[in-house]
């Protein structure tokens, strides 16, 4: 344990404390590596719960919220700039946990997996191999999916020529510090998973572990962000067959402040993730609220316009705050759950033309939300099944980490307004389609220290 604590201060060391050399400091910790199979067990969780956290900055760009013009003026500056989608984002001498977080959690992926390599297993350690290096891999993969969608431009046609992130395959802190393209960005993370999901366990022995049912979902969810509606299709079905609960709302209890179950009590919970800004609580669970046009969305018979919601009193746009996490507490959720992969899998189907599947999952969804005995399946026109699918993703996966997401690769789309806005003391702010601000810039002290390529703001 103690070679264990010393190499992640190692790591915390070049990652943290040292803005100039983090990625490429030439650091030996030839030492104070892992070297059994229960060493690399417990990197992977270690009490930082490294495998919980997801970088998640860009929800305070999401637009299914608006913040009163009275509470605008205390938020921190990144958080106006994030807001408002500024051409100037960070604090010039602020640390960007998104950027260093994510590359953290690959280093501790890439040290297990370095040396995993090197331990050759006994038939009785086959399994524990397996699940090691299975999870490792996973971990590297959600990090890379969430660097790509923060500082990477929306998956297009363009893939093979648009810059992706800077790819750390080893733990070799030697390795050259070059951006890859976004296509083998996204083809690490594919290959990430699709070998994950050979080795992983179909369920997980703990929420925040990673298994096979949560490899297949977020492989149906990467397939989706790279308009691949075979493959998201394909993967969620493998995911959804392995488990497929939904959470009957009828059985919470309301009298509580959190309504929501316990996460380990809560069925619909594939792999347990919670955002990482934490010291950005405030601005998106007291000082946001939720826009009217998106409250209103919810019958007054569906449970979640109950449970998900609190009246902060008077406000220009809506009065309603988010309390619907399923952490259960002022946490955000953003793992993956069942319902999540249910509407990638109605998405994928209405986008291929199945509209009658897509509705059936829409419907699976909603009669365990409605209050028992209200609920109508919905019918409608082939050609409005796609909208019925896109609002209800954007109703059931609030605050998940993924409304930017969707921004993103719906901007893209012939369905997609011109732009998206927003209004501070009379002046609106509009983020128009095809934007460079889609995309935020590398942290300043990244690029002044390892003159790779920025993201032009």
């Amino acid at each position: 344990m103690k070679r264990l604590y010393i190499l992640l201060i190692a790591i915390s060391m070049i990652f943290f404390s040292c803005k100039k050399d983090w990625l490429e400091k030439k650091r030996d910790i030839k030492l104070i590596v892992p070297q059994t199979l229960n060493d690399l067990r417990l990197l992977l969780s270690d009490d930082d719960n490294i495998m919980m956290d997801n970088v998640n900055l860009m929800e305070l760009s999401g637009d299914d919220y608006y913040v009163p013009n009275t509470i605008f003026s205390t938020l921190e500056p990144i958080e106006r700039n994030l807001y408002l989608w500024s051409n100037t984002v960070y604090p010039e001498d602020r640390l960007i946990e998104d950027w260093d977080l994510a590359y953290k959690q690959i280093a501790l992926a890439n040290i297990v997996l370095d040396q995993i390599a090197k331990i050759p297993p006994t038939s009785a350690q086959q399994s524990e191999w397996n699940d090691v290096k299975g999870s490792a891999q996973f971990l590297r993969a959600k990090s890379m999916y969430f660097l790509a969608q923060t500082f990477c431009k929306p998956y297009s046609n363009n893939a093979s020529s648009d810059l992706g992130i800077v790819i750390r395959k080893t733990a070799d802190m030697a390795e050259p510090v070059t951006r890859a393209t976004l296509q083998e960005t996204y083809d690490l993370i594919d290959n990430d998973l699709i070998s994950a999901s050979s080795l992983l366990t179909d369920l997980p022995t703990m929420i925040t572990s990673p298994s096979k049912v949560s490899a297949f979902a977020l492989l149906a969810r990467v397939s989706l962000v790279r308009g691949d509606f075979q493959n998201a299709l394909k993967y969620a079905n493998s995911s959804l067959a392995l488990k497929s609960d939904i959470l009957n709302f009828n059985t919470l209890n309301f009298g509580s402040f959190f309504v929501m179950p316990a996460p380990q009590n809560n069925p619909e919970i594939l792999q347990y993730s919670i955002a990482s800004q934490r010291n950005h609580r405030a601005f998106i669970l007291v000082y946001s609220r939720m826009q009217n046009d998106v409250y209103n969305q919810y019958d007054n018979n569906d449970l979640r316009k109950t449970a998900w919601f609190m009246n902060m009193g008077s406000g220009e746009n809506g009065t309603n705050a988010y309390k619907g996490s399923y952490s259960a507490n002022i946490d955000l959720f953003t793992g993956l759950s069942t319902t999540e992969v249910f509407l990638i899998r109605a998405e994928a189907n209405a986008r291929l033309n199945n509209p009658s599947a897509a509705l059936t999952d829409v419907n699976r969804i909603l009669e365990k939300r409605f209050k028992t005995g209200t609920f109508t399946p919905i019918v409608a026109p082939d050609a409005q099944v796609l909208s019925i699918v896109l609002a209800e993703r954007q109703k059931e996966l609030l605050r998940r980490g993924l409304r930017w997401s969707d921004i993103r690769r719906l901007s893209q789309t012939a369905e997609a307004p011109g732009f998206i806005s927003r209004k501070i003391d009379g002046v609106e702010y509009k983020l128009l389609k095809g934007d460079t601000r889609y995309t935020l810039p590398i942290p300043n002290y990244i690029i002044r220290q390892n003159g790779i390529p920025q993201n032009p703001r």
